[in-house]
């Protein structure tokens, strides 16, 4: 196989670590590039075996797998760049950070794999098993943490501060709502309050909620970068009763109690994710988000569905 890389930021690292990692146990051979929009240090124990490329001159031929995991709002534009170049597309969330026309490049909407990692954990698989047996009336969901904890660099020249690169909490945290539509499907109608309200000093979004609203259920989501207490939830009011996952914690619980540990080290659920690109490439397996479905996600976070 032949792979590139566009972006080698922290989540492009991680991507490369894991790739390499599963190339190795299911011994695939690969050689991997990566473009790059400035030289990386030779220390850097990451980047041993990858080529580095630092003009688009050297872009040369055809590719089985490019990695999209540049800024978001370069997203777009490498599609356009590699589309009649590469087989297959792992394209880091959110797709793009606003609505674009994906005409140009929807021949290859199942080879586009949007990343939605929340999906591949072990306790999002039971809680996909506790909806479809019970009876769920509503839905509360939040995701809340302090941007400035995130980074080991100062938050304030992140891309999740800056709205002219995609950041914004809407666009950070679209995992959640990925994971409801994956669970829910696409509500009737939705409704959304996306700000800033805190002291953060930056340009993007610190405050999304939203309220989406089902035949038989209504659900709310709260997404903030402000919270000092990390919470990662999902409460699902049932007939039999309140049921909690906490992704953080990893548990289960039924009215208030834990009844289920399921234990996941944090780079476990990328393994589980990674894993499940390459034999959706080498397999043809189901893509379970592309290109239609994460644009459709995008129209919600965003306010424009």
């Amino acid at each position: 196989m032949r792979i590139l890389f566009f972006g080698l930021g922290s989540i492009g690292q991680r991507h490369l670590d894991n790739l390499q990692a599963i190339l190795s146990e299911r011994h695939l051979e690969a050689t991997i590039e990566a473009f790059r929009s400035y030289p990386v240090k030779e220390t850097d124990g990451h980047f041993t075996k990858v080529k580095m490329l630092y003009h688009p001159d050297e872009i040369v031929g055809d590719y089985d797998i490019v990695f999209v995991t540049n800024p978001t709002n370069q997203h777009y534009s490498t599609l356009i760049q590699m589309f009649d170049r590469a087989k297959y597309f792992f394209i880091e969330k959110p797709v793009f950070e606003s609505v674009k026309s994906i005409e140009k490049i929807i021949t290859k909407n199942e080879q586009c794999y949007v990343a939605c990692p929340l999906r591949h954990k072990l306790i999002y698989k039971k809680l996909h098993e506790l909806v479809n047996a019970n009876s769920v009336h509503s839905v509360r969901v939040i995701a809340s943490s302090y941007l400035p904890s995130w980074r080991t660099s100062d938050y304030r020249n992140s891309y999740s501060a800056q709205s002219s690169q995609g950041g914004g909490v809407e666009l950070d945290c679209i995992h959640e709502l990925d994971y409801i539509i994956d669970l829910f499907g696409l509500p009737n109608q939705s409704y959304s309050t996306i700000k800033k309200v805190s002291n953060l000093e930056i340009s993007s979004n610190d405050h999304a909620s939203y309220l989406l609203d089902y035949d038989d259920k209504v659900v709310e989501l709260h997404l903030d970068y402000y919270g000092k207490y990390n919470r990662r939830n999902i409460e699902l009011i049932t007939n039999k009763g309140l049921i909690e996952v906490d992704f953080i914690k990893n548990t289960i619980s039924q009215d208030g109690n834990v009844i289920e540990t399921l234990p996941e080290e944090r780079n476990d659920f990328y393994i589980n994710e990674m894993n499940y690109f390459i034999d959706l490439t080498l397999q043809g397996t189901v893509n379970i988000n592309t290109l239609k479905q994460s644009l459709e996600t995008l129209k919600i976070a965003i306010g424009e569905a």
